[in-house]
């Protein structure tokens, strides 16, 4: 076992990463031009996923190892574990179904690890965590907003992704905008900061809605929409400051965008293009939608493997819809596993944090827990037309966030965890951690090899250089 200073260091060393995934990746190229910043922030992702397995499998009386979970829900893992290795075994090409199976594998020990932060350090972890979102967020808009003052300046047109080319796609800049559209909404409702810093802070957040708008996403403003109606439907009048601020800010955000990108453009007479809302197609998406049912009509008990949509389509390489893959590759019992304790994590969230219970909470807690809901809520609607799921920054945020509810509703129950766990003389979590990682560096090492040598391929992994969306096609010349 680890010495504490030992744990100390590489918990410190995992947060580092972190705000490099989160903050730099995103807005500094890291790697030399030659490659795509998605190679970058996956290679970012699966080196902060290894120090994740290597801290639990190394120390297995951390508290994120200590978590103690009920047998009905330890046995649909065990369930789930067997169907995602039977997926993986019957695939066309197992490594590559590895790939996706030991992310997913190591994501749910990222969300251990961050409730075992929480539960440590409740209020510190919480900062830490908004801080470095809104650090990228900043650094974001500084980059944003430069560009188009220097294109309006300079009478040139603008458009996306200048004037910050940190995705590769504007929907995975969507992505990363939604995941953060309301955590950072938590400083202005219950920190203790001075009313200046609250005014900017607030000014920054509408400055964030005008750059949603230019990105022209419908199925972000839904997914907020359902979010919002949700939240307060189960949280009435405790979820209104958190509302309320953020329909002011898409109001002025909106107001703002349109003198910056319809009124001033027209007075100037200068081409700013940008997307529309008032779309009338849905990309292709039905199509690909239409491919996962006829998968799952062919291959319903255990799908064609993790990874594996991209064989059977040559019109993309991930289906835009989170159910839909997961019961295409995954195969339909596991996808229900799944449904079933995304269900069973909802009932136990109300039923510790109903309006009753909330309304006895100091303010950051209340906030907290409206945020929480609010943010996943909003992220499992756009996983269903986006891929939420796919993308490593997404992923991490997403799995970020599932672990502080985790220790937000664990956060009274530790020593109990602890006590009891602690009587086991050998753990399980933590030896399947050591496996998790011997399968993370296994899949992934011939393409990170290939990548990182210069090779043309870049870090591609698919049959003749194929996508298979974990990494970009190729490197460009």
């Amino acid at each position: 076992m680890l010495s504490a200073r030992s744990v100390c260091s590489l918990k410190n060393l995992v947060m580092l990463i972190f705000i490099v995934l989160i903050v730099l990746s995103v807005n500094v190229q890291l790697f030399p031009d030659n490659f795509y910043r998605h190679d970058a922030q996956r290679l970012i992702s699966i080196v902060l996923l290894a120090f994740v397995l290597t801290h639990s499998a190394i120390n297995k009386f951390s508290i994120s190892n200590l978590l103690s979970i009920s047998p009905n829900i330890r046995l649909k893992f065990f369930l789930l574990l067997a169907f995602a290795i039977a997926s993986t075994s019957l695939s066309h090409y197992p490594r590559h179904a590895m790939i996706e199976m030991s992310i997913f594998a190591s994501l749910c020990y990222l969300a251990m690890f961050s409730a075992g932060l929480l539960i440590e350090n409740k209020e510190e972890f919480i900062k830490r965590i908004i801080y470095v979102v809104w650090a990228s967020i900043l650094l974001y808009m500084l980059a944003f907003y430069v560009g188009y003052i220097t294109a309006t300046l300079s009478k040139t047109a603008l458009r996306w992704p200048q004037p910050n080319n940190g995705f590769t796609s504007i929907r995975l800049f969507n992505q990363y905008q939604l995941w953060s559209i309301g955590l950072i909404t938590l400083p202005i409702l219950a920190f203790n900061l001075k009313q200046t810093i609250k005014l900017w802070l607030t000014v920054a957040l509408t400055c964030w809605w005008v750059i949603l708008f230019y990105s022209a996403s419908r199925g972000v403003l839904l997914a907020w929409l359902i979010g919002m109606l949700i939240t307060a439907y189960s949280y009435k009048k405790l979820a209104w400051p958190f509302l309320r601020l953020q329909l002011t800010s898409i109001t002025t955000g909106f107001l703002v965008y349109s003198a910056l990108f319809n009124l001033l453009p027209y007075l100037l007479q200068q081409d700013i293009v940008t997307g529309t809302l008032l779309r009338q197609t849905v990309s292709g998406r039905t199509a690909l939608w239409h491919v996962c049912f006829k998968i799952m009509e062919y291959h319903p008990f255990v799908g064609v493997g993790p990874l594996h949509y991209y064989w059977y389509t040559t019109i993309g390489t991930h289906p835009h819809n989170s159910l839909l893959q997961l019961g295409a590759e995954w195969g339909l019992p596991a996808t229900f596993i799944m449904i079933s304790l995304a269900g069973k994590g909802f009932y136990c969230w109300f039923k510790k944090f109903n309006y009753n219970s909330v309304s006895i909470q100091h303010k950051l807690e209340c906030n907290l827990t409206v945020i929480l809901f609010f943010t996943i809520i909003t992220n499992a609607a756009y996983s269903l037309v986006d891929g939420v799921i796919v993308m490593p920054i997404s992923q991490v945020l997403m799995f970020t966030i599932i672990g502080i509810m985790i220790g937000q509703y664990k956060y009274s129950e530790t020593d109990e965890a602890l006590n009891k766990a602690s009587k086991c003389k050998v753990r399980f979590r933590p030896i399947f951690a050591g496996i998790v990682l011997v399968g993370l560096v296994w899949s992934t090492m011939p393409e990170i090899i290939q990548g990182l040598s210069g090779n043309p391929r870049g870090f591609t992994s698919g049959p003749n250089i194929v996508n298979t969306r974990i990494w970009v096609l190729t490197s460009r010349s």
